[in-house]
């Protein structure tokens, strides 16, 4: 079990021109990394998540049940609270509650068995499942968290089976929740890893509430997950619900999707690299951190002009790649400026930034694809590429 915490770009003002363009931005091929050994087009969550200050999430999940002829792996169905992530530690405040299911690997021909549980975790506890009760397919599971102050109060409340788990861990000090989130998960392993994904009855979640109240569906943000056996995503929420489902892009929204993906890491990174930029950074490394990311750029925008696109996009593609071109012209007139006149430059970027932006959220609109996170799905391969 594992929670990808979100990468909190510090030139935000700089780098949402990388963004990206395409990313409309929290899920390189389809295969996801336990069977390609790469990053997924989607990642590893299906379901919603609500944007604001949380001290109060819950939901009442429907455990699915693991198909009879399902290869073996592991899923989660759980809701969670998540806070802003430090630039400097990338540590997020984290907690979760919910139920995994899974079939195990066969042992001398016999099928491998299937297990149900409830679990909670967090940041604190390396992601790391810790065990609650045995569950069965079909109990309705109604979870709780709140927070109050220095303490987490968290209930998992098996009400099928009459079982209910109650209790309260501490909150890390100071720290605060801007995400209450309800997720079909693709577990992961310690590596971060994606295992394999079972195949299961679709997950449903019922009587959503953040902050004891039923959110608007408008205020509701999507992800999609990227499996062996296809892409999931939420239905509509409606009322207080919504079921989990394999959902269907077309070819055009999975090549936008991997066209975007392809940019992620080059954006992370030079995020990053202009982070540590100050009034003594020299000339030639400012050169070439912005040279870097500008190839990414129009890399990008060749591959726009390259695909035949459906009518309905192809204009606002055409102006998407005349907003990266006048983003990767940004870039390279800051690659020539000294660090001492850099406040000036970065003011330059603001507006082909948010026309990007804007023109990413319209053709991932009409390709019916949702916004995805680009630093949850690549801050592990970051981590890796920085630290070794």
């Amino acid at each position: 079990m594992r929670r990808v915490c979100r990468h909190a770009l510090p030139l935000a003002a700089l780098v949402t021109l990388a963004l990206l363009i395409l990313a409309g931005c929290g899920s390189i091929n389809t295969q996801p990394r336990d069977a390609a050994g790469g990053q997924t087009l989607f990642g590893p969550f299906a379901g919603y998540f609500w944007i604001g200050q949380v001290h109060q999430v819950s939901a009442v999940v429907v455990v699915p049940a693991v198909i009879a002829q399902s290869q073996p792996g592991t899923a989660g169905t759980w809701i969670g609270a998540q806070g802003p992530t430090d630039p400097k530690t990338l540590y997020s405040p984290f907690f979760q509650v919910g139920v995994n299911e899974g079939r195990l690997e066969p042992s001398d021909g016999v099928p491998g068995a299937v297990g149900y549980y409830g679990f909670w975790s967090s940041t604190g506890k390396g992601f790391h499942p810790l065990f609650l009760f045995n569950a069965y397919p079909g109990d309705r599971v109604r979870l709780v968290m709140t927070v109050r102050r220095t303490r987490w109060l968290i209930s998992a409340d098996d009400e099928t089976q009459r079982v209910i788990k109650t209790f309260s861990v501490a909150n890390p000090r100071g720290a605060t929740y801007d995400q209450a989130i309800w997720q079909q998960e693709d577990v992961s392993d310690d590596s971060g890893d994606e295992l394999p994904y079972p195949e299961v009855s679709p997950p449903t979640f019922l009587q959503l509430k953040v902050n004891a109240l039923v959110p608007r569906a408008s205020s509701l943000t999507t992800t999609w997950m990227s499996t062996r056996t296809g892409v999931f995503g939420p239905s509509r929420f409606v009322s207080d619900r919504f079921v989990v489902r394999e959902v269907r892009p077309s070819a055009a929204a999975l090549r936008y999707q991997e066209i975007s993906s392809e940019e992620y890491l080059p954006a992370l990174t030079f995020s990053d690299d202009a982070s540590r930029w100050t009034a003594h950074t020299t000339q030639q490394t400012i050169k070439s951190d912005c040279l870097k990311f500008a190839a990414a750029l129009q890399r990008s925008a060749i591959s726009l002009r390259s695909y035949k696109w459906p009518a309905a996009v192809k204009a606002l593609t055409v102006r998407l790649g005349g907003a990266i071109a006048a983003s990767r012209r940004a870039l390279l007139t800051l690659s020539r400026t000294p660090a001492s006149r850099l406040k000036k430059a970065v003011i330059t970027l603001q507006h082909p930034d948010l026309e990007a932006q804007t023109l990413a959220d319209q053709i991932r609109h009409r390709l019916k694809v949702p916004r995805v996170d680009p630093s949850a799905l690549l801050v592990d391969q970051y981590i890796r590429a920085h630290t070794s």
